[in-house]
């Protein structure tokens, strides 16, 4: 525990009156004899409302009615009052030797505090504890000259680290105990070289920019408590920690060059914020826009605000940069000063300004730190202001409705406001003026021409004192009213009343309908003009593919009917009849009449059955195996499961593929050969394959070529033809596919021809 001076504060504190006060500068050159002058920098107020200053040499607390400095002139000494030692290299070094002084300082809501020196080296101290000075669980590195310019803790104890246009992230900062025990869980030691390192259980940090030249200022956390907000010289920036994305809520804003110093984000409806340039500041969470309160209007002229501090639901107390203490206003955005001849005594303007317990007012001005209490207990029991209803914020189509007009338009000037037919959605937001936060307000609502009957709402968006309703009218005379009343009181008399004009379209004309109705009757003409005209197309169509198609039928029978064909069946019985082979002649003839008859009996129609078109199949082939004697062998294989005779198919169809076969396949080997006729289910698709062992297409086609007229098959091509027509007509699927087989010399080995026939539903 450090050894400490204590001073009590003698200080006759004055109750204020009205604005003026009554402020007592600490006297603080008589208390201490330096070197250098003590020259206060920054306050932090603690979780119980005490209060811990910065200075260039040292810090202060100021905790039940004691001010304290917290290390003692004279250094370290041992149990025997001679001089000790500190470690080199650390805060430790700079608090009680070199006597630098902290220029930052941040805490949590279980009072862990951290402070940086002007050396930039990191000190905390856990008040649950004690007093005591510790060096922290990381280590920056120590090869890079880092000045910090900032220095925050979040909620969940991480800490931020301001240096230059870099931010550096220690994760879990305030985490320094060991589960169960008093013991620290990180270890520190010398690295040879004069600095203090953390050795064991090191903080992870993390190192990011918000862009080149963008510098951050200040830190707070966002009301959703999901993100970071970080005021810079380029405005605000959301940050998300856990992904690491970034976002600048000045985006949209022509001047993006304001440098944000403090920020107040307890709102659920504005973020407040200081600036060096413009005062006080606006961002709106619903219309995404900014507004400046400065307090001295003159163009070009800067309005400094280092820092500011909530005095009430709707004051701040402000640190003006050159000028004295004010409070602000956010109802009426009034400045109203805080004078006293006290601070006649230090030249330049407030840096921070702070309430500590016991309604104690502290002001650092011109580095000298004054106190005065009594402003709490006259300035926010009660108000000037006049109880009434007043416009908040007015967005139309997201955007505030006073960006249009004149910039220094104030809301609840607004009275009347005219819009055109697209500028349709309204957001309205309305608050309560003159009331303090322990009323409680009922706000009474309603919209002539829409809602003609007032809407009670006790309760709000964010408090009792605030809320919103939004719109989208139709062209048309609106008045929007707002009326107020306190706990059980009656209704103000005072109301809130905007006139609310939404012009109509020109197009919103009886003519302009009247041309709609006739436009459209023209178009639905049209339509059905143009699909008449395509059905009959359709009709001319399918009558061209049926006469088409009936004439390939025609075709293809005369093409079955090949003249050469039937002359060698007669000429095959004649020959059996002149060889008294009466058994083998009588066989032939029942088979070809056979096969005649089932020409005849399909040739007048479109579609038979699978199964009659298999039984001419092998009516042909016996006729040609008889013809042929010992040159080909042939089989037919069909799969017992499938019913041939419920499919249905184009009339021969599968005759002309195995003519081919026989004639340019087999017949051309003079060494015999085989044709398979294969039927199988695949898929619920029937494929018949006709299958040969012949010399192949490409052979087949070169004889053709030197011989002239061998046997030219034109029932292959009309066949094609038949099943593109018939797949037009009847919406089937039926496919064709010829397969040159090779073995693995490249040489033909045959050919096989695939049907395919897509089973009915």
């Amino acid at each position: 525990m450090f050894r400490v001076i204590k001073i009590l504060c003698c200080l006759y504190l004055l109750p204020l009156s009205g604005i003026s006060q009554q402020f007592e500068r600490l006297p603080i050159e008589k208390l201490f004899k330096t070197e250098k002058k003590i020259m206060f920098r920054e306050m932090f107020v603690t979780s119980k409302g005490d209060m811990i200053i910065t200075s260039s040499i040292d810090f202060a607390e100021y905790f039940g009615g004691q001010f304290t400095m917290a290390f003692p002139m004279g250094g370290l000494t041992d149990s025997k009052g001679n001089p000790g030692k500190a470690p080199k290299g650390n805060i430790f070094e700079d608090a009680y030797y070199l006597r630098t002084g902290f220029k930052g300082i941040t805490g949590m809501a279980n009072d862990i505090i951290y402070l940086v020196s002007d050396n930039n080296h990191f000190g905390l101290i856990d008040y649950k504890i004690g007093k005591g000075f510790w060096i922290p669980p990381f280590s920056l590195p120590a090869d890079q000259k880092i000045d910090v310019r900032k220095i925050w803790l979040d909620p969940d104890g991480d800490l931020f680290i301001a240096a230059g246009d870099t931010i550096y992230m220690v994760k879990d900062a305030t985490n320094l105990f060991k589960k169960g025990t008093k013991g620290l869980n990180y270890k520190t030691a010398d690295d040879g070289k004069g600095n203090t390192i953390v050795t064991e259980g090191a903080r992870v940090i993390r190192k990011f920019s918000l862009g080149k030249n963008i510098t951050p200022l200040c830190f707070a956390q966002d009301v959703s408590d999901e993100l970071i907000l970080i005021g810079t010289n380029r405005g605000i920036f959301q940050f998300d920690k856990e992904f690491g994305h970034s976002f600048n809520l000045f985006q949209n804003e022509k001047d993006k060059d304001v440098s944000v110093t403090h920020i107040d984000a307890t709102n659920l409806t504005e973020i407040w914020f200081s600036t060096i340039e413009k005062g006080m500041g606006s961002y709106s969470i619903f219309s995404k826009t900014v507004q400046y309160y400065p307090y001295k209007n003159q163009p070009g002229v800067q309005n400094p605000i280092p820092n500011f501090s909530s005095l009430s639901d709707k004051e701040f107390l402000v640190a003006t940069g050159d000028s004295l203490p004010a409070i602000f206003n956010i109802e009426n955005y009034k400045y109203d000063f805080i004078s006293d001849t006290a601070f006649n005594y230090s030249k330049g303007g407030v840096a921070d300004i702070q309430i500590a317990s016991g309604k104690t007012l502290f002001v650092i001005k011109g580095g000298e730190l004054y106190v005065s209490r009594g402003l709490l207990k006259n300035k926010v029991t009660g108000t000037t202001y006049p109880a009434e209803p007043y416009l908040k914020e007015l967005l139309v189509n997201g955007k505030q409705y006073r960006d249009r007009m004149n910039f220094q338009l104030r809301n609840d000037s607004i009275k009347k406001i005219v819009l055109n037919y697209k500028e349709s959605h309204l957001d309205i937001i309305y608050a309560g003026r003159g009331v303090t936060s322990s009323d409680t307000v009922m706000f009474g609502w309603k919209l002539d021409g829409l809602w003609n009957d007032w809407q009670v709402v006790p309760l709000t968006i964010s408090d009792e004192r605030m809320n919103m309703v939004n719109f989208d009218l139709k062209p048309g005379t609106y008045v929007f009213h707002v009326k107020m009343k306190i706990g059980g009181k009656d209704w103000l008399k005072k109301e809130l009343s905007i006139i609310i004009i939404i012009e109509p379209p020109f197009w919103q004309t009886w003519w302009f309908w009247t041309a709609v109705v006739l436009g459209v009757g023209l178009i639905a003409s049209l339509i059905l003009w143009w699909r008449i005209r395509a059905v009959k197309k359709r009709e001319r169509e399918k009558f061209a593919h049926e006469k088409q198609i009936m004439e390939m039928e025609a075709k293809a029978l005369r093409a079955q009917m090949n003249p050469n064909f039937i002359f060698n069946c007669l000429n095959s019985i004649k020959s059996l009849i002149q060889q008294h082979d009466e058994e083998k002649s009588v066989a032939y003839l029942t088979t070809f009449s056979k096969l005649i008859r089932n020409l005849f009996n399909n040739a007048d129609k479109k579609e038979i059955s699978l199964y009659d078109e298999i039984e001419t199949c092998k009516y042909y082939l016996q006729l040609e195996a008889m013809r042929f004697d010992t040159k080909f062998s042939y089989a037919v294989n069909v799969d017992e499961n499938i019913d041939l005779k419920s499919i249905q198919v184009p009339a021969l169809i599968i005759q002309p593929f195995i003519e081919n076969a026989i004639w340019h396949g087999i017949v051309p080997r003079n060494s015999g050969g085989h044709v398979l006729l294969h039927v199988f289910r695949k898929d619920g698709v029937i494929e018949v394959v006709i299958d040969d062992d012949g010399i192949g297409r490409e052979a087949s086609a070169q004889n053709r070529s030197a011989s002239g007229l061998a046997h030219q098959s034109k029932g292959v091509n009309l066949t094609q033809t038949r099943l593109e027509l018939n797949n037009l007509l009847q919406q089937r699927q039926a496919k064709l596919e010829v397969i040159d087989k090779k073995d693995e010399n490249g040489l033909a080995t045959g050919t096989t021809v695939i049907l395919s026939f897509k089973e009915s539903e």
